[in-house]
Formats: C-alpha cells, sequence, structure tokens
C-alpha cells in the first residue's frame, strides 16, 4: 500500500491581516504624579531589571521566601508595658505598632521599597502610608491605610490602628481610610 499525502495547508497570516485581528492591549494609564510624589526616569540598568521582572512573573512559578525572626525582646517589653499602656492609651499594646514603627523606618531608609513602576519611571512616595490588613467577621480582609505612618509615635500607630479596626469591623470604613496605601 502507497503513502496518502496530504494537502498542505496555509497557515500564515498575512502581515496586514495580522494586526486587524490581534487584539489590542488596552493602554496603560500615565502617571501623572503629584505634589506627594516624584517621578524618576529608569537608567538603562533598572530597565532591563524591570523587563525582566515582568517576563520572570510572566513565565516563572511564584513562590514566596519566609524570614524566621527572633522577637523574644519585642515580646517581654510588650508583656511588660502592655497594662501601663492599656491604662495611659486606652487602647490595647499589641505587636502591630512595633512593627508598623519598624516597616516605617525600613522604608525611610529604603525609598524604593516605598514606590510604584509605571512604565520606566519610578513613582517615589514622599509620604508613607501604610495598609494594615483587618480581619471581618465574615472571614474576609479589608485593607484601611495608617496615612503618615512615619510621623506616628508607638502609641500613635496604636492608636491609629485600633480605630481603623473598629471601623471595619463595625463596617463604617469611609473611602479615605483605604486609599493611599
Amino acid at each position: 500500500k502507497g503513502k496518502v499525502s496530504q494537502p498542505s495547508v496555509r497557515t500564515e497570516v498575512p502581515e496586514d491581516k495580522k494586526a486587524a485581528g490581534a487584539p489590542k492591549a488596552a493602554p496603560s494609564p500615565v502617571f501623572q504624579g503629584s505634589e506627594d510624589t516624584v517621578i524618576v526616569d529608569m537608567d538603562p540598568v533598572g530597565r532591563i531589571i524591570a523587563d525582566h521582572m515582568v517576563m520572570s512573573k510572566n513565565v516563572s512559578a511564584h513562590v514566596t521566601t519566609v524570614v524566621e525572626a527572633d522577637v523574644t525582646k519585642l515580646v517581654k517589653w510588650r508583656n511588660a508595658e502592655k497594662d501601663d499602656f492599656l491604662r495611659r492609651e486606652g487602647v490595647a499594646l499589641t505587636y502591630m505598632p512595633a512593627i508598623a514603627l519598624a516597616v516605617t523606618k525600613a522604608l525611610k531608609e529604603f525609598p524604593k521599597v516605598n514606590a510604584s513602576v509605571d512604565g520606566y519611571r519610578y513613582i517615589l512616595k514622599k509620604r508613607i502610608n501604610l495598609g494594615i490588613a483587618v480581619s471581618l467577621g465574615d472571614g474576609n480582609l479589608v485593607v484601611p491605610v495608617v496615612h503618615d505612618a512615619d510621623r506616628l509615635s508607638i502609641s500613635g500607630l496604636a492608636g491609629a490602628i485600633d480605630k481603623l479596626a473598629v471601623k471595619a469591623r463595625s463596617n463604617k470604613l469611609a473611602i479615605e481610610d483605604i486609599e493611599g496605601g
């Protein structure tokens, strides 16, 4: 028995038809900046890194890295201070204000971590606004924002976090409470 050859099928699409039939990407909004931001163009190395990070996000598996920290001193400090703090401030002293304070200090030291990327530009934020996840009774999370967290003390952070958590759990957050994180 002989071989039966299949007719060849042209699978190429002419150039003029490719552009017409291809879906068009939605244009990205261009960030104009504000008084709270500084826009800095990326240098060539920054552009290469940005391109590779986007490519990596598209083609690589996503992973999470966990780093353990010894917070024994924080636990001892909180245990020693929590009763006086509650009496003095009217708010429970949790670990979150101390963590938030450490984060604000780190963001001041490394401002590019408090930045966004717009194309090949960094949007450096002048303000440090921290989003704090709050667990709601129905199992969902909401992330209200402590604005200008770097200007607050431990007491100020504890009060702000507590106030936002109470508002979140009573469904009384305003738009400004969840913007700018």
